[in-house]
């Protein structure tokens, strides 16, 4: 793949960042609504937010 079809590193970044605030925000909003697939998926969210956060 050529340069000029890759994205910048620092434009992919960006992106991601806004992707895991977006997400943390979407648990707050979420934190007092029941379910058991919704808490999973929270569960599951939070467990990779947490990854992602870490690399």
């Amino acid at each position: 793949m050529s340069t000029m079809t890759q994205p910048p590193k620092d434009k992919l970044l960006g992106d991601l960042k806004s992707l895991i605030t977006d997400a943390e925000e979407l648990l707050k909003l979420t934190a007092d609504q029941k379910g058991e697939q919704l808490g999973d998926l929270r569960a599951r969210i939070g467990q990779r937010m947490a990854v992602a956060k870490e690399r």
